[in-house]
């Protein structure tokens, strides 16, 4: 578990109340609403019920080690920004996810020499990456600290497979990718993979082959130490403040 954005405990939160605003919701979302178009040939996943379990072995001090020799080397978007004091988090980190993301894809080498994924589009979505995060975070009912663990995984994979590039194309898969993860490794309650490929506009098919093809990228190494987290966490802190300079 990554350390709290407030002095607030999660575990307060009633089941039933997140229920009700799920509820009140869902009549609110767009049927239509898609995310570009699956390139795969097959997203089926192996799943237990119908969602893709987001399990991970208990860490062991190899992968306590490497993850706290990444947090040392510096993040892919953390060009030009420096570490802010951390504080109160919320609608701050879900700004700075985004504008961590566009500086990620802008990096991005041009599509024609891009290696293919299962997180690439057919086409480039209709709506922008900060704005596809506002939507998820309107929907996601997902704790502030799953967007730093996202942000976390993102990055952690983009290192680890320099050849999965985030680009315009699977920048938005990605993220809704990592937030599912993360939200279901994080947070106490969360909801089922059906719903949140609903807000994400995705089928349930293709997030739940994202999910596993994400998991298995990573090694099922989820686990951030806290030094990492809060790397993570002060650095989109600034990236949020840096989009109104």
């Amino acid at each position: 578990m990554a350390p709290t954005c407030s002095t607030k405990g999660r575990r307060g939160r009633v089941s039933a109340r997140r229920s009700s605003r799920k509820r009140a919701c869902s009549t609110s979302l767009d049927p239509g609403f898609v995310v570009g178009g699956a390139r795969s040939r097959s997203t089926q996943a192996r799943s237990c019920g119908g969602v893709a379990e987001t399990c991970e072995a208990p860490p062991c001090s190899r992968a306590r080690s490497e993850t706290v020799e990444a947090a040392r080397s510096a993040p892919v978007f953390a060009a030009g920004l420096e570490e802010v004091p951390i504080g109160d988090c919320g609608e701050e980190v879900v700004a700075g996810f985004g504008a961590a993301m566009e500086r990620m894809a802008a990096l991005a080498v041009p599509v024609a020499r891009q290696k293919v994924s299962r997180f690439h589009s057919v086409s480039q979505p209709g709506i922008n990456i900060s704005n596809y995060l506002k939507r998820l975070h309107k929907f996601f009912f997902c704790s502030p600290e799953s967007y730093v663990l996202a942000m976390v995984f993102v990055d952690r994979l983009s290192k680890k497979h320099p050849d999965i590039s985030v680009s315009p194309l699977s920048c938005h898969r990605l993220v809704a990718c990592a937030l599912t993860v993360a939200a279901k490794f994080q947070d106490d309650v969360f909801y089922s993979n059906k719903y949140y490929a609903k807000v994400a506009g995705l089928t349930l098919a293709e997030l739940n082959a994202l999910e596993m093809e994400m998991l298995r990228l990573l090694d099922y190494r989820l686990f951030t130490a806290p030094a990492e987290f809060d790397v993570y966490r002060s650095l989109l802190a600034a990236a949020a403040k840096s989009l109104v300079h």
